[in-house]
């Protein structure tokens, strides 16, 4: 079905399902398409043959694509995953995670690992405010040590800023498992564990989450109400360092990359600041889907020249571990950005895999190719660590970093 006028009575439509997945007649990477991308849609991958470009928008963002004028045909419209996955739709899998289960698992480790494993409320942590519908953002800690808090490295391995990328949260939780099953039995991988505070935290967008699981399979943004009838903010680019700057972004409300009213306006921003600033991670990675690539800073403008060769030797390491490729980021405002920038941490971002629904045993083999960079990242040896203090207050010095 062609559609102009269809495009708007769908989106009219109060019964119709909140995203829709669009074929666009334009071909990829024309100028057409990257008008598209850096007015704020996001382009699907498509296969390497492709003369045409898909977009997955909110029903709410329809209208601003048809005013373009391409040629259009509706694909698909979204059902609640759980209703894909009861009716066998793409061959998902129950095994996937939604926000309680997250939690729970993270409970059951800690009881079968109380020496090493804890799950943390890190809202109630940083004091910082719950998201929109009222829920925390949890991590498992696992360390030696792990009730307390001791002077080691801190690194930081978080997935799922986008609620649809549910392949996320399951690598979280394999590595989760990894780490605890196999302390005390791999002397290499116990003193690692000895030699930091890890902390993994299998979803970033809690809401987001329950929205794909109850909702919208194809939702990405957390749950903002913007207003309007339109609804979240692409956390991946609500924050601080260079917001709103470059890349595909957009200041629409309805836009699947909406950067928010304001830098750092969502309370899982505010809640990732608040944690980043008090562990001072010295590692990051941000699991994201897909594409199986490495992403390192920055978007606009330069790597400083005394960093630039440390990044990249980290990004080749992850590269070779995960036999994936490399890119720069979509957009500035990105979490693993602010944590380089402001933190000083060695960050980067992976896309995983080739689809966002994959089946489970596609998601557990992509996870077996990941873990060795995931490994490599905990196992890379910090050049300079330890702490810097004013001579004459005694206080923390706090670094200035310069964009």
């Amino acid at each position: 079905m062609r559609l102009s006028v269809a495009i708007l009575l769908l989106a009219a439509s109060p019964l119709v399902a909140q995203s829709a997945r669009v074929r666009v007649d334009v071909a990829p990477g024309s100028p057409q398409a990257l008008r598209l991308e850096l007015e704020g849609f996001v382009l699907e991958d498509v296969p390497p043959a492709s003369t045409s470009i898909e977009i997955i928008l909110s029903r709410t963002d329809l209208p601003r694509l048809a005013s373009y004028g391409y040629p259009m045909e509706r694909l698909e419209l979204s059902r609640p995953l759980r209703e894909v996955i009861s009716q066998g739709g793409r061959a998902l899998d129950s095994r996937f995670y939604d926000w309680g289960e997250l939690n729970q698992k993270m409970l059951d480790l800690q009881t079968l690992y109380p020496a090493i494993a804890r799950r943390v409320d890190v809202t109630a942590l940083t004091g910082a405010p719950a998201t929109t519908q009222g829920r925390h953002i949890y991590a498992l800690k696992i360390s030696d040590g792990v009730g307390a808090d001791e002077d080691e490295v801190n690194v930081l391995y978080v997935g799922n800023h986008h609620a649809r990328e549910i392949g996320t949260p399951q690598h979280m939780v394999d590595w989760m498992e990894y780490l605890c099953s196999n302390y005390g039995s791999d002397p290499g991988l116990t003193a690692l564990i000895d030699e930091h505070e890890i902390w993994i935290a299998p979803t970033w967008n809690p809401d987001g989450l329950e929205h794909v699981w109850n909702v919208d399979q194809w939702w990405r943004k957390n749950r903002r109400n913007n207003g309007g009838g339109t609804y979240g903010v692409d956390l991946n680019r609500n924050y601080p360092f260079k917001w709103a700057l470059c890349g595909s972004f957009s200041h629409s409300p309805s836009s699947d990359v909406y950067v928010g009213p304001s830098v750092a306006s969502e309370p899982e921003t505010q809640t990732m600041v608040a944690f980043g600033r008090s562990r001072r991670f010295a590692k990051v990675i941000d699991i994201h889907q897909s594409g199986q690539e490495v992403l390192y800073s920055y978007p606009c403008g330069s790597l400083p020249a005394a960093a630039y060769d440390e990044v990249v030797r980290m990004r080749n390491v992850l590269m070779g571990a995960a036999s994936y490729s490399s890119r720069l980021p979509s957009a500035s405002g990105e979490h693993y950005e602010w944590e380089y920038a402001e933190i000083g941490a060695l960050a980067y971002l992976m896309e995983v895999d080739t689809t966002f629904f994959p089946t489970w045993t596609q998601s557990l083999s992509e996870y077996l190719r990941c873990r060795p960079a995931y490994r490599a990242m905990l196992a890379d040896e910090i050049p300079l660590s330890g702490h810097v203090y004013d001579s004459a207050t005694g206080h923390p010095v706090v670094p200035s970093v310069t964009a």
